[in-house]
C-alpha cells in the first residue's frame, strides 16, 4: 500500500470517528451525571472549583467543569455546547492516535492496525461525546505520550515540559489519571537521564519540566486532601478485585453483547489479562535487547508506562484501600492496552512477517463486528434511562399545541432523570421552558398526585399514579403520564 493511500485510509478512519462522536454529542439528551456537573459545580466560582472549597465530590472533574463554564459564557447553552470541552479532548486523542500510528512501525499494516485499535473501543467513543472529564483526560494523556515520543527524538527541554503540561492537565481533567501521572514522571525522567548521562546536560533539559511538576503538585494538594475524605473513594462500587475492574471495562466495551454466550465477558476478560502478560513479557525482552534503554524504542516506554499504571492501581487499592476502579474510572487504561497490543503486532511482524496476520486479523474482525453492533445515536450505555427525554418533551409540545395552551405544564419524573430534564428546561434556551415549569430537584420518593405530567421509568411509579393519570405514550425507557381531567 502506497503512503498516500495509507494517509487517506487513516484520514477516513479518524474522520468517521470524529463525526460519530460529534453526532452523539448533538443528539443525546444530557445524562444524569452531566446534569449534576452542570447544575451543581459549573455555577460556582472558579476558586471553589479548583479547590473543592464547598464540596469535594468526584463528580467535579475540574478542567471539564471550567471548560463548560467558559463555553456557557460564550455560547447559548445546549447539549452540544456543554460537550465542547470533551470534544476538544477527542480531537486531541484522534490527532495523537494518527501521529503515533504513523511512527509506530515500518510496516504499513501494523500502522493501520495501531490506529484501528486505538479508535476501536465503543466505551471510549461514548465518553468522548459526553460532558464528563474522562474523555478530556484521555485526550490530554494521549498528547502527553505523543510529546514524550517527540522528546525521545529531539531531546528538547521545551518538548519535555510540554509532555508534563499535558500529563498534568490530564490529571486536572480527572484525578484518576494520577495513576498515569506518577509512572509517567518516573519513566520519562529516567529516559531523560539515559539520554543525558551528565548532570551538566541533564539538568538544563529537565529543569522546566521539574518546575512544571512542582507547580501542578502544589495546586493539587488542597483539592486532593479534601477529596480524600469523600466516602465514594472507599465505597465506590465495592468490587471484589482488580479483575472485576477488567470485567466491568470489558462489559462496557462490548455493551453486553453475548458473542460467546453468558460467559462472554469472563472469556474476553481472561483473554485481555493473558494478552497483557504476554505483551509485557515481550516488552521486557525488547527492553533487554536494547540494553534497558527506555528511549530507543518508544513502544517499550509505553509498555513500561502501562505496567507502571497497573502497579500504581494495585498500590492504590491494596495498600491505600481505596475502591476498585469501575469501567468509567479505568477507561484511561484502554489506550495504553491498545498500544501494548500494537507493540506486540510490530514485534511479531519483525519476526514472523505476513504470518502475523494470524494475530492481526482476528482482532481487527472482532473490533469491526463489535463497533458495528455498538453503534448508537440514541442513548448512553451507562445512563440509558435519559435516552428518550427529548421524545418526552416533544410529545408534551404536541399536546400543548393541540390544546392551544400557551402556559407551561407542571411536570415531575423519577429523580434519576431529573438532572437531565432540569438542564433542558431550566438552563438551556431551547424553548422547553415554555413546556414545563421550573423544575426543582428532589430525592427518590413515591410520586404524588399533583403535576400535570409525570414521566415514569418504574412500574411502581405507574401503579402509584394509575387512578389519577392516563398513559400518553410509552418510550423505550419509560411511560409519560398525563393527569386526568378533574383530578
Amino acid at each position: 500500500m502506497k503512503r498516500t493511500t495509507e494517509n487517506w485510509v487513516s484520514a477516513a478512519l479518524a474522520s468517521a470517528f470524529l463525526v460519530y462522536v460529534a453526532l452523539r454529542a448533538w443528539l443525546l439528551p444530557i445524562t444524569h451525571d452531566e446534569g449534576a456537573t452542570i447544575l451543581n459545580h459549573v455555577p460556582r466560582l472558579v476558586f471553589d472549583t479548583l479547590t473543592f472549597e464547598k464540596e469535594a465530590n468526584p463528580n467535579n472533574h475540574i478542567l471539564n467543569t471550567l471548560g463548560i463554564k467558559v463555553m456557557l459564557g460564550l455560547f447559548p447553552g445546549n447539549q452540544l455546547v456543554v460537550r465542547l470541552p470533551v470534544l476538544i479532548g477527542c480531537a486531541f486523542y484522534v490527532w495523537a492516535a494518527v501521529q503515533l500510528s504513523r511512527r509506530w512501525s515500518e510496516q504499513v499494516w501494523v500502522r493501520l492496525f495501531t490506529l484501528v485499535i486505538l479508535l476501536g473501543s465503543p466505551c471510549l467513543s461514548e465518553f468522548f461525546g459526553l460532558a464528563r472529564g474522562y474523555g478530556l483526560a484521555i485526550g490530554l494523556m494521549a498528547m502527553a505520550i505523543l510529546k514524550a515520543w517527540d522528546f525521545f527524538e529531539n531531546n528538547s527541554a521545551r518538548t519535555l515540559r510540554s509532555a508534563f503540561i499535558f500529563a498534568g492537565l490530564a490529571v486536572y481533567a480527572n484525578f484518576t489519571l494520577l495513576l498515569f501521572f506518577g509512572p509517567f514522571c518516573v519513566l520519562l525522567l529516567a529516559a531523560a537521564w539515559q539520554k543525558n548521562r551528565s548532570w551538566v546536560t541533564f539538568w538544563p533539559v529537565i529543569r522546566p519540566a521539574f518546575y512544571t511538576i512542582g507547580i501542578f503538585v502544589l495546586l493539587w494538594i488542597t483539592p486532593l486532601s479534601r477529596l480524600s475524605k469523600d466516602r465514594e473513594l472507599v465505597n465506590w462500587e465495592q468490587l471484589g478485585s482488580n479483575f472485576d475492574t477488567i470485567q466491568r471495562q470489558m462489559t462496557s466495551m462490548i455493551h453486553r453483547n453475548p458473542y460467546l454466550g453468558e460467559n462472554t465477558v469472563l472469556m474476553f476478560s481472561w483473554a485481555a489479562l493473558i494478552g497483557i502478560i504476554i505483551g509485557l513479557a515481550m516488552a521486557i525482552w525488547q527492553w533487554r535487547k536494547q540494553n534497558w534503554q527506555l528511549f530507543t524504542d518508544p513502544k517499550v516506554f509505553v509498555a513500561a508506562l502501562f505496567a507502571g499504571a497497573l502497579v500504581a492501581n494495585l498500590i492504590n487499592t491494596q495498600v491505600l484501600h481505596t475502591a476498585q476502579l469501575n469501567a468509567r474510572l479505568s477507561l484511561f487504561f484502554y489506550p495504553l492496552f491498545a498500544l501494548l497490543l500494537a507493540g506486540m503486532a510490530d514485534w511479531l511482524w519483525s519476526q514472523w512477517g505476513k504470518r502475523s496476520w494470524i494475530y492481526l486479523a482476528p482482532l481487527c474482525l472482532l473490533l469491526l463486528i463489535n463497533n458495528v453492533r455498538c453503534l448508537d445515536l440514541r442513548r448512553s450505555f451507562e445512563w440509558w434511562f435519559d435516552a428518550d427525554n427529548f421524545e418526552v418533551l416533544n410529545k408534551m409540545r404536541e399536546i400543548q399545541t393541540s390544546e392551544n395552551r400557551t402556559t407551561p405544564y407542571s411536570f415531575d419524573c423519577n429523580w434519576a432523570m431529573l438532572n437531565s430534564f432540569t438542564c433542558h428546561v431550566n438552563e438551556f434556551p431551547q424553548g422547553y421552558d415554555r413546556l414545563a415549569e421550573h423544575l426543582v430537584w428532589h430525592p427518590d420518593r413515591v410520586p404524588v398526585v399533583g403535576p400535570e405530567f409525570f414521566y415514569a421509568i418504574k412500574n411502581e411509579d405507574i401503579s402509584a399514579l394509575n387512578d389519577a393519570y392516563e398513559v400518553v405514550c410509552k418510550t423505550s425507557t419509560g411511560t409519560l403520564l398525563h393527569k386526568k381531567q378533574g383530578q
